[in-house]
């Protein structure tokens, strides 16, 4: 009788090979998961913005993020924020802290602390900071939720490196940038102004044409066209008083430049 030779090694079930791909795929995956925070843009995690300029309500004060800027070369941030109490309660000291996105707790400190004006330096950022989140809370808050203010890597405004001022230097430019914005404001109403000329002049050339077609009209169209004659000398006063409040705000806008003037007279005689 002839031997019957064996296979020198056992033939692979079809079951084994799927099992291999399934876990070359899992782990393919997982450690493309894990790795993921290395290679992937910090911006895809970027979400949160409090905008400049944006007011909130937190324990009876109103706070205005008025800058927040991010010194690239220093790695280091720089908030700006006004605060109105209107609890008037004497609390005009507050308790601030940040944490990045990912946990990270960073380190805050209070460089100006007047009871409407805060300056405020972050540091400790880690390398691939994404989203930053400043908290206030008021020095006894408790289990009180603090107020949050956010920024994120796409839209924090970026310069090479920030120069920390005193306090002086602070308020010097604080009233600079109030000045630049109420010259803004000006811009934006003396062109308001242009356009409401604009359209009156367009009112009174319309009220003058169904004006002057009275005269071919029937009783009944005539009606029609007085009525036509009322909407638009209604729309002409109505831009005119729109006109007029604009100028007086201009009025009032200049007058806070000049006052802007005077107090960084004031402010470069005390430093």
């Amino acid at each position: 009788m002839s031997e019957v030779r064996k296979a020198p090694f056992p033939r692979r079930k079809r079951g084994d090979a799927g099992t291999r791909i399934f876990l070359a795929v899992f782990l393919a995956g997982y450690v493309f998961f894990l790795s993921s925070n290395l290679w992937m843009p910090v911006s895809g995690n970027a979400e949160r913005l409090t905008p400049i300029g944006q007011t909130s309500e937190y324990e009876g004060r109103r706070v205005t993020l008025i800058s927040w800027t991010y010194g690239t070369s220093q790695e280091e941030m720089e908030v700006e924020i006004d605060v109105v109490n209107r609890r008037f309660d004497g609390i005009d000291t507050y308790a601030f802290s940040a944490v990045e996105r990912k946990g990270s707790v960073l380190d805050v400190r209070t460089v100006v602390s007047d009871p409407d004006y805060v300056v405020l330096r972050i540091a400790g950022l880690p390398e691939r900071w994404s989203e930053v989140s400043l908290r206030m809370q008021l020095p006894e808050a408790g289990d009180e939720p603090p107020l949050r203010l956010y920024t994120n890597t796409v839209d924090v405004d970026k310069v090479e490196s920030l120069p920390e001022l005193d306090r002086t230097g602070y308020l010097i430019r604080r009233t600079d940038k109030q000045a630049a914005l109420y010259a803004d404001e000006i811009e934006q109403l003396k062109a308001a102004i242009e356009t409401e000329k604009a359209y009156q002049a367009s009112c009174k050339e319309e009220i003058d044409r169904l004006k002057a077609q009275r005269k071919y009209q029937t009783e009944e169209e005539i009606e029609e066209t007085e009525e036509l004659i009322r909407e638009a000398e209604y729309a002409l006063a109505t831009s005119e008083t729109t006109v007029d409040q604009n100028e007086h705000e201009i009025e009032e806008l200049q007058k806070k430049i000049e006052n802007c003037k005077i107090k960084k007279e004031s402010l470069s005689k005390e430093g």
